[in-house]
Parts: C-alpha cells; structure tokens; sequence
C-alpha cells in the first residue's frame, strides 16, 4: 500500500498544562542537528530582546490590530482577514499571490495613500540569498528592460526609479542583509537591522526570507522551530506596524544534510502559513526551484546556482539555474502587484473560503494538505470537552475550543506543532470516533509526531484553564506532509 506522510503543523505559543504534557511521540531534542552550522559568530538566538519591535496585541489574545490611517477608509473593517466568518486560504501550489480588492485597499489605507501607483522604494531583509549580487542587482539594468514583457518592464522602470538611499532599491546593499544571520538578527539591538535599512530609506515594501540559518539555531531543527516562529512573526508585525508591506519568501531546499532537507518543508510551511495569518504576499521560491533537477542548488547544497554572465537571463538557458528562476519569480510578483495597485481587479478574490470557526456539530474541513488555517479559541462558543481523559485526565481543557476534521484514505505520517499568540495557551488534541475525552489519541502542548491509518479524525484546538481562567486566544494552523524518510513520523500513534 501506497503511504501517504503529511505533518499538521499547529503553532501556538504559551504553555500546555501543569506538569508538561503526554503524548505517545517525543521528539528527540536532545540529538543535534546533522546540519553543520551556517551560522557567524555572535549570532543570537530564540530568546532574544525583540523589546524594539513590540506589537500591541488585543486584550481577548488575537493578533495585532492597526488603527485605519485614513478617515473614513477604504474598507469596513481594518484587519480583512479576520474579518466577518471566513478567511482566505492560501493555495499551496501557487509559486505567488496577487492581492484581491479589499487586501490592496486595506494596505492603501494602512500606507495613508490615494496615489495611483506605489511608492518605488523598497527594501531587502535577509542573509545570504540578498548579499550575493546575483539576486534581484541585475534587474537595475536599462538594458534588461527591453527583453521583458511590457508589464514586466514597466514594473522595472518604476522601481528602479525608486531612491534608496542614492541609488536603486534593486542594487542597494541593505543594512537589514547579512550573510548567515537570522531573522532574531534583524530584529535585534538598537537600533536593530531592520531599523536602520527602515530609517535609512523609508520603504513601503520589504522583501523577506530568512529560515535557512534558522534551522540550525537550535539542539534540532525541531526545537529552532519556535524561535524561528517566534522571530518571523515579531519581524512581519513590526514591519506592518510601520505601514510597510512584507513580502514573504520561503526558502529553499537543502542538499547537504539529508535531516536539514527533510526540515525544509515544515519550515516552508511556518512561512507560508503567516503570509496567511497576516495575508500578506509571499513567493514560493522553493517550488519555483523544484523543476530543476538539482533544485538549483550548487554544489555545498544550500546557495542557488546562478548564471554568472546574466542572473536576469530568463531564456531557457538562463531558467536552467536557481537564482535567475528566482529572479523571474520575483519581478512576475513585482509586475502583478504593480498593475493590481492600478488596476484592483486580481484572481486573488476567488481563493477558497475558510471558516474562522469549527465546533462539534460543524467542525472545519480539512480537505487537502498542506492546509493552513487561523484561529481564534476567544471567539467560539463551544466547550464540550474538559477534559482528555485517555491521554492525561488531570489536565484541565474546559476552555472553548475549536474543532477541525480530515479523512484519511491511507496510512499517513504526521506531525503537530503548537504556537499561540501572546496572552492564550491552546494546546491541541487528536480524536478517534466517538470525537470525545475518551476517543483521544495524543495530546501536546506543542508537539506531536506519528503515523495514522486510514479513517476519520479531529483536531482540537482547546484552551488550558489555569488559577486566572481560560487562556484562550489566537493560533495559526498548519497541515503539510512530513518529507519521506523522515523517521520521526514514522512511529504509529
């Protein structure tokens, strides 16, 4: 029999339930990562002061809110993706989204403009991939424009145009870049990284990737996960919070270690699914990479391979190597923003429609992988289940709680991870029929890892009750599959 292997990826972060918490899987911490280090000296890790880059977060534990900057603004409601029941699902197949109406008019609003086209003036935030000088320097190149497609090379022009700090925001070298850093790096000191390459050029987009270097900032890649959750997050919010528009990049594969590779994924997930927490855009460059034979690598496993005569050569020639694919990608996402910031209309609009909300009755479908969702245990209504006496029957869960469910048609591995946002405590929780205490399989306060057979099951999202009461709040959720050879999923539950 074919076997299926996806991981449910569940992040919250706060504390499970007094005493730690049971599952039948623990993920082995304590073994080091087989990766070898990509890291500099004096590189920080999770943990670390992000005290510059605080967001204020709203009292019932759900993510940050920002006041609309324009009177009587474009939209009704500030915040479109928890706005009303639904949410937008980020499809996993597409290599970049363009905007739909109300995400291009919520940003006008937080940027405070009317102007018909955005502001030229971008920066780059990240490690290696941005401080070579094959990404994105050679699209600063009149004589690139004339071999693009015409709304390929007026996005150019218009961005080229723009001045940061004396020159193109293609070709700067950002104060936010630095080769074997981390996203903790960028949001650390004072002034940090990104504030500097902020005040330096005052941009109103910023291009993101970090992971690579994340990966290897812990015991394991399991255990860098969370800081690396934790450190992404902070930096997206506090970007948002300056009315600049992050730009989410997933990172690519890695070859020269066959545990990093396996990770990459997971990681990949974490990313794309707070381009969706927060709807903002995100490219995909890791399966933009994927058709080539070598995943556009060179030969140490991690940097992209690149055509050193022409990074910006996108003929056949040019696409057989990692950075000039990415390159494309990149200005392909750069054209259809700015033709939908003048145009508004995007197919972004008819992305599939997610509930916020599951319970018992009606729980949320899970109906492909990867599958990303955000949640919020303050907004429902629902508290059945207090308590998951097969798995641990001293741990209190009589907070609300949010329901999901998923058909398996064969063996599947998975894995769970947990992070909620500051202020809640969910913990998540896997049923077998009957769906109660009594039918759960695992538990964890963050973490769970196995293989199911074929059936039907629930996740659910529930809120640990402490002295002080519910620790309901906001969580973001992801369902993906686990790489194959990945030994840690393979255990049954």
């Amino acid at each position: 029999m074919m076997l299926f292997r996806m991981c449910l990826v569940v992040m919250f972060a706060g504390c499970g339930g007094p005493g730690g918490d049971w599952s039948p899987l623990v993920v082995n911490d304590d073994a080091p990562a087989s990766a070898p280090s990509l890291t500099d000296a004096g590189q920080t890790l999770a943990g670390e002061d992000v005290s510059e880059v605080a967001v204020d977060h709203s009292t019932d534990g759900g993510g940050s809110r920002f006041e609309p900057v324009v009177d009587g603004g474009l939209i009704e409601d500030n915040w479109p993706v928890f706005a009303g029941e639904v949410q937008r699902r980020y499809p996993s197949d597409a290599l970049y989204l363009p905007f739909s109406d109300g995400q291009m008019a919520h940003w006008k609003n937080i940027m405070n403009t009317v102007e018909e086209k955005p502001d030229p003036v971008f920066m780059k935030v990240g490690a290696s991939t941005f401080a070579g000088p094959g990404v994105l320097h050679c699209l600063d190149n009149p004589e690139i424009i004339s071999l693009m497609s015409e709304a390929q090379a007026e996005a150019i022009t218009h961005f080229s145009a723009g001045d940061a700090g004396g020159g193109s925001p293609f070709d700067r070298a950002s104060l936010a870049v630095m080769s074997g850093r981390t996203a903790g790096w960028a949001i650390s000191g004072t002034p940090s990284p990104l504030t500097q390459e902020i005040e330096a050029i005052d941009p109103q987009m910023a291009l993101v990737e970090y992971g690579t270097n994340d990966m290897n900032m812990g015991l394991t890649h399991a255990s860098a996960m969370w800081g690396f959750y934790d450190n992404l997050n902070a930096l997206t919010e506090s970007l948002m919070a300056q009315n600049i528009l992050p730009v989410l990049h997933t990172i690519r594969h890695r070859a020269d270690s066959l545990m990093a590779g396996q990770w990459v994924p997971t990681y990949n997930g974490i990313i794309r699914g707070l381009a969706q927490k927060h709807q903002v855009p995100f490219i995909d460059q890791y399966n933009a990479l994927a058709v080539l034979s070598d995943d556009g690598l060179v030969g140490d496993g991690v940097h992209a391979s690149t055509l050193a005569s022409n990074p910006c050569d996108f003929t056949d020639s040019g696409m057989a190597y990692g950075t000039n694919r990415r390159n494309e990608t990149t200005l392909k996402w750069m054209a259809d923003y700015f033709q939908d910031w003048q145009d508004g209309a995007s197919p972004a609009e008819s992305l599939p429609l997610i509930p916020n909300l599951g319970d018992h009755e009606q729980p949320i479908g899970i109906d492909g992988f990867p599958f990303y969702h955000v949640g919020n245990t303050a907004d429902s209504t629902t508290s059945e289940i207090n308590t998951y006496d097969a798995c641990d029957r001293d741990i209190d869960e009589s907070g609300p709680e949010v329901v999901y469910e998923f058909n398996l048609s064969a063996p599947t591995a998975m894995r769970l991870l947990i992070f909620s946002d500051p202020g809640g405590d969910v913990d998540i929780h896997l049923l077998e029929a009957p769906f109660d205490g009594d039918a759960c399989l695992a538990r964890a306060h963050r973490q769970l890892e196995g293989t199911l057979a074929p059936g039907t099951y629930r996740l659910v999202a529930d809120s640990y009750v402490s002295g002080d009461g519910a620790q309901s709040g906001s969580y973001l959720l992801v369902a993906l599959e686990c790489a194959m050879g990945d030994e840690s999923c393979d255990d049954p539950f």
